[in-house]
């Protein structure tokens, strides 16, 4: 992949409907890589954009949660002795 988010080239070609970058894209998916050729390079930078904020906002909440569990204390009205 090139910086710009397109294919780049392959086995010398950067043809996108020649077979070597068909056989490239064909390579990607199966290795799981989801790739969406109708998108222009700016739908595509913004497509990413949104997902890393979505993953960095997942990770603050995740954050967040994990301080407020810190924050817990066990006070003697939440600990219960059985004889």
């Amino acid at each position: 992949m090139a910086s710009n988010l397109s294919l780049g080239g392959f086995q010398g070609s950067k043809d996108p409907n020649g077979p070597n970058l068909k056989r490239k894209v064909r390579m990607l998916k199966e290795e799981g890589v989801h790739i969406d050729l109708d998108l222009t390079e700016e739908e595509g930078k913004e497509k990413e954009k949104e997902k890393r904020a979505k993953k960095e906002e997942e990770e603050q909440e995740q954050q967040e949660e994990t301080q407020s569990t810190k924050r817990l204390k066990v006070t003697e009205s939440d600990v219960y002795i059985f004889p």
